[in-house]
């Protein structure tokens, strides 16, 4: 764990030109949400194309709702559980139309009573759907943030109220946006590419840097062996 913080507003000002203003409160709830159940462990890779052929089969909730579960396990194959995945998501569908008149209810608490519905799904569903500043922690936003000293915990769920009481509402709805994309393209868990990172000088792990040539593990650098736990 690094001994000093990143500066958070620095941080957040250089992905943001690196990314441009976040995405938030602009995507379609119920596609938000069964896009997310899908994600869990299992890569972006994976998920996009897997979510894009489910909702070009059943457009809609109540498609979704009247389909078989193993048709659509089907179409989903091979995000991780697909099997588990696709009666997850026609339960999810079904229990929106029994109880919310079919619409993805914009409150924390309604949504964790949905199947496979956690704190993180939950909050990139008020995140990205409605707009509400919540922090929504996946490996990456939990990784990172403890990479840059700004919070010391061992488990996302940890991380979450960490981040909250840390950062400002614009920030909070940042935060997932930012953090994903700059672990998935940059800080990556194996084979960081420290040298194309925009926050590089601002990162605690990199202050101790040796200099060229030292210190280096197959060209990574001091920041890059954190990030790959080494």
């Amino acid at each position: 764990m690094p001994m000093t913080e990143a500066p958070v507003d620095e941080v957040f000002a250089a992905l943001e030109d690196r990314y441009g203003e976040p995405r938030t409160g602009s995507e379609d709830p119920f596609r938000v949400l069964v896009a997310t159940v899908l994600s869990h462990r299992t890569d972006d890779d994976v998920t996009f194309p897997a979510a894009d052929r489910l909702f070009d089969a059943y457009g809609d909730v109540q498609a979704l709702a009247e389909a078989d579960p193993e048709d659509v396990a089907e179409l989903i194959e091979p995000v991780g559980f697909y099997n588990r995945k696709g009666e997850a998501v026609v339960r999810v569908a079904n229990r929106l139309i029994e109880e919310h008149d079919g619409e993805v209810p914009a409150e924390r608490e309604a949504l964790l009573e949905l199947p496979w519905v956690g704190p993180k799904t939950a909050n990139c569903v008020l995140v990205y759907a409605f707009g509400e500043p919540m922090v929504a922690v996946d490996t990456h936003v939990h990784r990172i943030a403890n990479l840059l000293g700004w919070v010391d915990t061992d488990e996302p769920e940890a991380t979450e109220p960490a981040l909250e009481a840390l950062l400002d509402e614009a920030q909070r709805l940042a935060v997932n946006e930012y953090l994903v994309r700059f672990g998935r393209e940059i800080c990556r868990p194996r084979g960081p590419l420290c040298g194309d990172c925009p926050i590089e000088a601002m990162c605690p792990a990199s202050e101790d840097k040796e200099p060229e040539g030292v210190g280096e593990v197959e060209g990574r650098t001091m920041l890059g062996r954190i990030a790959d736990g080494r």
